[in-house]
């Protein structure tokens, strides 16, 4: 008797089958990349979930556009409140070089959300249309930082921004009209990268109503600066901001690495210095638009020389500082940024940070005063240091 040969037929489609599954499968393996943004997402709803978040629920926004003339010449500012909101502290937002009222609208929308309402002018439109400048054009970024950032320019941006504090705590300003929510008295002064050198300077004015509080995200400072009186340190509680890896686009300010030397030669009370590791610069604009959020227009340059292109309760013991022995971070030590980190983690630190000061300065929380202080430094483990208090 022969024996039975196998189903032919039958023994092809099963390794057809076979070898389908096998290609499905590896279609449908992770993505590397994809994973790591999936372990980025997970960090930074964890560190959502328990750092600070206001003693409010979030609030809906109204957004409107104003032209004010507080020198005689129109200048727009972008307003943001929560809907409805009375007698609400106020925070006046200066963005960075190539942005327009509608930069920082993450860290605008975080503070209005918690009760703050936020105004954001750029003084100048050179200093708006910077990334479309003749300059920009032929890559003369250094010449283009050294000509936005020259003493004589910086007079001109204070001085308009002067005659808008005035005008804003004048007797038309802030509780009449569209400004009719805010509250008069007190202010901050926040900013980024161009704005918070700014708003640094603008702080150290003696003939301006003198902010509450400040919140400097990356400021854009050279060494020769520092000699300069209008860059003295600012006296008022602040939180000073940068990252590991923060480099000015236009290889012109010094680096924020140098940032934590200046802090420890001059810090007072209730100022904080916050650096992120691995943390770039265009990762602090908070013009980096997150999903569900979408800016009015894009604020950052096609192509920059950085691109290359055309409430916890953790205490102080797992990632905060001792006195006198500031904790290094990872990168300091050439240590690999680990994979978990990423904008939206830097940016849920930025926002509770922020958010934090400005509920102690502006609406005098303890809470909020306590959590920076003690909680903070925990609660950003090895991803952030924050020292001061």
């Amino acid at each position: 008797m022969m024996p039975t040969r196998p189903d032919v037929p039958r023994r092809r489609l099963l390794t057809a089958l076979a070898a389908s599954g096998l290609l499905a499968a590896c279609g449908t393996a992770p993505d590397p990349a994809q994973r790591v943004r999936e372990r980025q997402r997970q960090q930074a709803g964890q560190l959502q979930r328990a750092g600070y978040r206001g003693d409010e629920p979030p609030r809906a926004l109204a957004e409107q556009h104003l032209t004010l003339r507080p020198d005689g010449e129109p200048l727009e500012l972008l307003l943001l409140q929560p809907q409805g909101g009375a007698a609400l502290p106020w925070v006046l937002y200066l963005p960075g070089l190539g942005e327009g009222p509608e930069g920082g609208a993450v860290w605008r929308r975080a503070w209005a959300q918690a009760g703050h309402a936020v105004l954001s002018v750029q003084a100048l439109t050179e200093d708006e249309q910077a990334w479309r400048s003749e300059l920009a054009r032929a890559a003369e970024f250094a010449r283009l930082g050294r000509e936005r950032h020259a003493p004589a320019v910086l007079a001109q941006r204070l001085a308009r921004l002067k005659a808008l504090l005035a005008t804003l705590h004048g007797p038309a300003g802030v509780g009449h009209g569209v400004l009719a929510g805010l509250r008069r008295g007190g202010h901050a002064l926040a900013g980024f990268d161009l704005g918070a050198s700014t708003a640094w300077a603008l702080a150290n004015e003696t003939d301006v109503p003198a902010p509450a509080s400040l919140v400097l995200l990356s400021p854009s400072l050279a060494e020769a600066q520092r000699q300069e009186p209008a860059w003295r340190w600012p006296r008022q509680p602040l939180l000073l901001a940068a990252g590991s890896l923060d480099q000015d686009p236009m290889e012109w300010a010094q680096p924020a690495a140098r940032l934590p030397d200046w802090f420890a030669a001059a810090p007072r009370p209730g100022q904080h210095l916050l650096m992120l590791d691995g943390a770039r610069h265009a990762q602090l604009s908070g013009s980096l638009p997150l999903a569900g959020l979408q800016t009015a227009r894009s604020t950052l340059p096609m192509a920059t020389p950085e691109s290359g292109v055309g409430r916890g309760r953790s205490g102080r013991g797992a990632g905060g500082t001792q006195e006198g022995n500031p904790r290094r971070l990872p990168s300091a030590a050439r240590l690999p940024v680990a994979e978990t980190y990423g904008t939206e983690s830097y940016q849920t630190a930025l926002r509770a940070c922020s958010l934090a000061l400005l509920d102690a300065e502006l609406r005098g929380q303890a809470a909020a005063r306590d959590w920076l202080a003690r909680e903070a430094p925990g609660w950003l483990g090895a991803m952030g240091e924050l020292r001061g208090g």
